[in-house]
């Protein structure tokens, strides 16, 4: 017997509860969800595992589908999304311009700058060339 807490634990899409479930069938194994408090091992129990993995699906694609307007909305207000850039266009002239000195390296800059190790995450796509 296979026990999960929940139904969302086992797989991500009805398609891989269904799957799963069988080849534990055909195996042998039941399954049984405490959440849910069904078991594949009687017909019922069957029954409700379906119905429960049906709503499961559906709930989670109302919840992808909510997320994605939210984020739709927040860009049309023209909020940034994610994090933060690690550099302002003001540090990207100063490495650069730190990295101009015959007597500086690459690894010297991000001390400097009190930034971490240097890296290609650089906005202006020409300065990137400078900074590899």
């Amino acid at each position: 017997m296979l026990t999960v807490v929940s139904l969302d634990r086992l797989g991500r899409s009805l398609e891989d509860l269904i799957g799963i479930v069988g080849r534990l069938k055909r195996h042998g194994v039941g399954f049984q969800s405490l959440h849910e408090k069904l078991d594949t091992t009687t017909a019922g129990g069957m029954f409700v595992f379906h119905v429960f993995a049906a709503l499961a699906e559906f709930l989670r694609t109302i919840i992808v589908a909510n997320t994605n307007e939210g984020l739709a909305a927040a860009r049309a207000r023209g909020q940034r999304l994610g994090r933060p850039p690690a550099m302002t266009p003001e540090k990207v002239a100063y490495a650069l311009q730190l990295l101009a000195e015959p007597n500086r390296t690459m690894c010297s800059a991000p001390g400097l700058m009190e930034t971490s190790k240097p890296g290609r995450n650089v906005s202006d796509a020409g300065t990137e060339e400078v900074l590899r």
